[in-house]
């Protein structure tokens, strides 16, 4: 989890050692190994017994929206990953509006690092976020908005907002039983290549094809073909996938996600 997601120059990143770049950003410069062999290890190990979670954050560490990982774009390409994994997924609070991981808020109770993860949930564009109707300076962790964006007010509305797209990427989850928490996965990428990341979902016959390039550079990706005709059932940003006999070809812009259906 810490290879795709903590930044080295995030706090809960500046710990790790075993990567220099995290696979979730738009430098592009991650790599997939530690991820891949850590969880297909693990989901091969549980598989049948129980479920992984692979959770968008909690209150012990910091929140997808942190340091250069901070616009709508990138965060549906985070929230694609999340919700089209196996298991049970579980999304933090206001990490479907993309709330901010606060830096260097105070340490209350031994929260240390992880107060700028433990702030006040934002509903409303108004005081204290619609959250209290105290006093500013006497919340337990104040609250940023960016003047009433990241909210649940402003983004019901939407449909392009992360709200909108992480609502339809459950809903379709919950459609979708290859999607769901019983289908297989397999990751698709062979050794050296790295963007996009494309893995399957599968279900006695029914097949998705999940493919995410957190990098701002346009990224493409020869894989075996998966047997059928690959038809996008939702994405962000640009990604074009074409079937053949022996080889599909993918090709993704950047910072984008796509889920395909294939249909034999």
């Amino acid at each position: 989890y810490a290879s795709l997601f903590f930044d080295r120059k995030t706090p809960w990143g500046k710990w790790e050692q075993s990567y220099q770049n995290c696979y979730f950003d738009k430098q592009g410069k991650g790599s997939l190994k530690e991820f891949s062999e850590n969880y297909t290890k693990a989901f091969n190990a549980t598989k049948n017994l129980g479920y992984i979670a692979v959770p968008s954050a909690n209150h012990d560490y910091q929140r997808p929206n942190i340091g250069t990982r901070n616009t709508p774009d990138q965060l549906k390409v985070a929230m694609t990953f999340f919700l089209t994994m196996p298991g049970i997924p579980f999304i933090y609070y206001g990490d479907e509006i993309g709330m901010k991981y606060q830096m260097n808020l105070p340490n209350k109770e031994g929260s240390n690092e992880r107060s700028g993860t433990r702030t006040p949930m934002q509903w409303t564009k108004g005081k204290n976020a619609g959250f209290s109707t105290s006093a500013p300076d006497k919340l337990y962790f104040p609250v940023d908005t960016e003047n009433g964006k990241l909210t649940v007010e402003a983004q019901q509305g939407d449909q392009n907002s992360l709200l909108s797209y992480t609502r339809k990427l459950t809903a379709l989850r919950h459609s979708a039983k290859a999607l769901d928490n019983e289908g297989d996965w397999k990751l698709l990428n062979q050794k050296g290549q790295e963007y996009p990341m494309v893995y399957e979902r599968t279900l006695g016959e029914e097949k998705y094809v999940v493919v995410v390039n957190p990098g701002a550079k346009a990224a493409s990706l020869n894989i075996s073909s998966v047997g059928g005709k690959a038809v996008s059932v939702l994405s962000t940003g640009k990604v074009v996938y074409k079937s053949g006999k022996k080889t599909d070809v993918i090709k993704a812009s950047g910072i984008s996600a796509a889920i395909f259906k294939v249909e034999r």
